[in-house]
């Protein structure tokens, strides 16, 4: 018999399917939206879910907290006699005010590994939880490798002078995700998770970029004064659980992951055009990369 355990997302995310997904292999899994409870008072609705608690045997509640006030410590204090759980995966932004939550709750489990240890630094009991690491989703189809360098993602005005950089040094990219035109976002070959995985089979190098632009982060600290921080991407591990080498942009997160043997790293757009065409012109050497990097 598995235990149930409650999901509480703040609102619609691109990771909660794959949590639920992930969760669903080890317990008995309800979730809700808070953005679901239009025109209720906090009171209201800590009332509601405790009551939903009761109901369904809830053992467990994971907090998805980021970038909402509501799920804050004491709205955590308010759930009744449960296991909680804070999960972060944009800590990079948040922190501090995490931190104030995370005392509510009995683990936590975080995105980045830099994370984890900052917060194992205030002694709460953390742990790295990737959410894309779900091999039913993202898996090596074993393909032929048809595209030489495959980037996925948003593409915003830096990345776009990165990757028009690296196509004007004749490397040949595909370039799978969206883009912002004014406030609108606009879809440039968008695919689903399942075609994306299929992709990176079909690729020998995935691009993975780290900059995270805050300058339209709302944050709670004085965090967003800064204009960017490297944060460890998702992107790795889909390269890596799909089969393909991966040459990343710096952050100090994956250097608590992987060695310069398995991941190659770059700070400059030069910098990742010479570590490219090293790869693509030296079939061992690229073979060698990918093994190390999709074995770890």
């Amino acid at each position: 018999m598995k235990k149930k355990c409650l999901l509480i997302f703040k609102w619609p995310v691109y990771a909660q399917k794959f949590l639920i997904n992930k969760f669903s292999k080890f317990y008995d899994v309800e979730h809700i939206q808070i953005s679901n409870f239009t025109n209720k008072s906090y009171l209201e609705i800590t009332t509601e879910i405790n009551n939903l608690i009761k109901s369904k045997n809830i053992e467990i509640v994971f907090f998805d907290v980021d970038f909402i006030k509501l799920i804050n410590f004491f709205f955590i204090k308010n759930i009744k006699n449960m296991k909680k759980i804070l999960m972060t995966f944009d800590d990079f932004a948040v922190h501090e005010m995490n931190a104030i939550t995370a005392n509510a709750c009995d683990i936590v489990l975080s995105h980045c590994p830099l994370s984890v240890k900052k917060y194992e630094e205030k002694g709460y009991q953390t742990f790295f939880m990737p959410c894309e690491s779900d091999g039913d989703i993202f898996k090596n189809y074993n393909l032929k490798k048809e595209i030489d360098v495959l980037f996925f993602g948003q593409i915003n005005r830096d990345r776009k002078k990165f990757l028009d950089f690296v196509i004007n040094n004749d490397i040949s990219i595909k370039i799978v995700g969206e883009h912002w035109s004014g406030r609108e976002m606009v879809k440039n070959d968008f695919v689903s998770e399942q075609e994306l995985s299929k992709l990176i089979s079909k690729s020998k190098i995935v691009i993975n970029l780290s900059k995270s632009r805050t300058s339209s982060i709302r944050s709670f600290t004085s965090e967003n004064i800064y204009s960017f921080h490297y944060q460890l991407k998702g992107r790795i591990i889909k390269a890596g659980l799909g089969g393909a080498a991966c040459v990343s942009e710096y952050s100090p997160g994956q250097e608590l992951l992987f060695t310069e043997e398995e991941l190659p790293v770059f700070s400059t757009k030069e910098e990742c055009v010479e570590i490219l065409k090293k790869l693509l012109n030296d079939d061992e050497l690229l073979n060698k990369y990918k093994i190390k990097f999709t074995s770890k």
